[in-house]
């Protein structure tokens, strides 16, 4: 059938694997990951050209800033040469990492999403599995039943981007059910 003779109630049939473009990239892992972090759970404040991410993890933004002082070098206005600083919000239960980096900034453009979820989209299997393992990190949540995943539920007020997460889980082979009502959108193992 054509798309406007399709009725509700009809089956529609959907591939489940979205294949990647031919000249789909690889690039490191560590910054696929804080890419999909910062669609999850980060900013970036233009005039101060910061980034920050948020968690209420202590030990995962210490991960994420130890990663990324390996691939990108020291932070550009650190005064004592770490990378970035991570400090708990004065009233809410939230770390934050914050750092400057001039090489990220040659890398992406932060201060458009549009550019992170473009350079997503030409990730190849390794690069884009890393990108969704950050926003997970970010903004999900992981079901384990005797070692074994059964769920993981990423949450996401922008209905766009939850039809791009699940885009991008379709070329992993994935299939992501979006809710609306709770702005999740859900892997299971079926």
């Amino acid at each position: 059938r054509k798309a406007d003779e399709i009725q509700k109630g009809d089956r529609i049939c959907m591939v489940r694997r979205v294949p990647f473009p031919p000249d789909a990239i690889e690039v490191d892992e560590r910054y696929a990951r804080f890419l999909g972090y910062w669609i999850g759970d980060g900013s970036f404040g233009g005039r101060h050209r910061y980034v920050r991410l948020a968690d209420e993890s202590k030990k995962r933004l210490e991960r994420y800033r130890s990663n990324l002082e390996g691939l990108l070098g020291p932070s550009a206005k650190s005064a004592t040469g770490a990378f970035g600083s991570v400090y708990k919000h004065g009233t809410k239960n939230c770390w934050y990492l914050q750092f400057a980096s001039e090489r990220l900034r040659e890398m992406v453009n932060l201060a458009d999403r549009a550019n992170v979820i473009e350079q997503a989209m030409n990730f190849g299997p390794r690069s884009l599995a890393a990108f969704v393992s950050g926003w997970i990190d970010a903004d999900g949540s992981v079901a384990v039943e005797d070692g074994k995943v059964i769920r993981a539920e990423v949450s996401c007020h922008d209905a766009n981007l939850r039809m791009v997460l699940k885009y991008l889980l379709r070329r992993l082979g994935v299939v992501g059910c979006d809710s609306a009502s709770s702005k999740k959108v859900t892997i299971t193992d079926s």
